[in-house]
């Protein structure tokens, strides 16, 4: 029992972790591409924010789905270990001038709560079916994209870098109200996705 713990503690520090260390990449993507090109539309920084979170998970070898999993098994470590490297990540980077306050503060996102909690919810929906039934990360890849006008500026429906980016991007004491309350929704309706697709398996 105590050694199954342990494991399942280990394991979520190391996706937390990971998770964190996508969100730093997907804004060294965008900073990278800013200061090679200069400065760019914001759908083409979210699409190079969305390909720097998918490639970093490629490279660090964790699924988007092993983080909405750990929820049930480590809550604390996985929520925790995301949001203190995330922060850290992120508060480098946006001092070296990657902006991320057009993300993280963007007022438009933070009025629609119920699209966070949807997108979180079909993101979590569509990355446990891919898992399962077609592990491959070409439809991986077509999960982020599809999802490209939306979850980069969501912390990519993940509560805890979505709250790290907001603090991260020193957003306003208004705004960071709204970010807490994003996070949290988006946590819950991620489990509800899990679940939903898992019952769905199991038909």
């Amino acid at each position: 029992m105590v050694q199954r713990r342990l494991a399942d503690l280990l394991e979520a520090a190391r996706v937390g972790a990971s998770i964190g260390t996508a969100a730093c990449g997907s804004a060294l993507a965008m900073m990278l591409a800013t200061a090679l090109v200069g400065d760019l539309p914001l759908p083409a920084r979210a699409l190079l924010a969305t390909l720097g979170f998918w490639g970093t998970l490629k490279v660090l070898q964790v699924e988007e789905v092993a983080f909405l999993r750990q929820y049930g098994a480590a809550p604390g470590m996985l929520s925790s270990t995301a949001f203190v490297v995330a922060i850290l990540g992120l508060s480098v980077v946006e001092r070296s001038g990657a902006r991320l306050g057009a993300f993280y503060c963007n007022p438009t996102t933070l009025r629609s709560l119920v699209l966070a909690m949807a997108g979180a919810a079909v993101f979590a929906l569509l990355s446990r079916l891919a898992s399962e039934r077609a592990p491959t990360a070409r439809l991986s890849l077509l999960i982020h994209l599809s999802l490209v006008w939306c979850a980069p500026f969501l912390g990519f429906f993940m509560g805890p870098v979505f709250l790290a980016g907001g603090l991260a991007a020193s957003c306003s004491a208004d705004v960071l109200g709204g970010v807490l309350a994003t996070a949290v929704g988006m946590t819950v309706s991620g489990r509800l996705g899990m679940s939903l697709a898992g019952w769905i398996d199991r038909r």
